[in-house]
């Protein structure tokens, strides 16, 4: 199992029990599913993956999340040289992120939600975006929560089973 952290807080924010595509090399799309079988009333609160993974719903202005973008990337860039990675690895993902911020910010005013990793009091820690996007019969719409690559540690978890 593949399991995504933030970078900075080392918080799970999703793992690949979920439907996801990395876009553009820079962006994961996660496919969420509303939940009707929990006690949560707000409906920013009722989709799997934030239910599963303990996100948090928080708000962000588009000026908001301008400021956060310019945060996370100097928090990340100190958390990148704090690992040693070479400058051409830290070039690359500082490119990842500036590609990820402008597609994000592209479509900052029809983000529905922003979510925090669970005990993410740390204020550069990975935001999550949903988006609703229209179902390609036309039939309704489909709850996406976007996260920014270069924020995210994949890390691979066996499960052991027994015999």
């Amino acid at each position: 199992m593949l399991i995504f952290n933030d970078m900075i807080s080392g918080a799970r924010v999703f793992d690949d029990s979920y439907p996801y595509e990395l876009i553009d090399d820079c962006l994961y799309e996660v496919k969420c599913t509303p939940t009707t079988n929990n006690e949560e009333t707000d409906p920013e609160l009722q989709f799997d993956v934030v239910i599963d993974n303990g996100l948090r719903f928080f708000y962000f202005s588009r000026d908001d999340y301008r400021h956060y973008l310019k945060e996370h990337a100097l928090e990340l860039v100190n958390k990148w040289n704090d690992m040693g990675l070479d400058e051409a690895d830290i070039r690359e993902r500082k490119d990842q992120l500036n590609r990820a911020g402008k597609m994000v910010l592209q479509k900052i005013d029809h983000i529905a939600y922003f979510y925090l990793s669970e005990g993410s009091e740390h204020p550069g820690c990975v935001v999550g975006l949903m988006e609703f996007r229209q179902l390609p019969d036309g039939s309704g719409e489909e709850p996406i929560m976007i996260f920014l690559k270069a924020s995210l540690e994949c890390v691979e978890e066996y499960t052991m089973h027994a015999i």
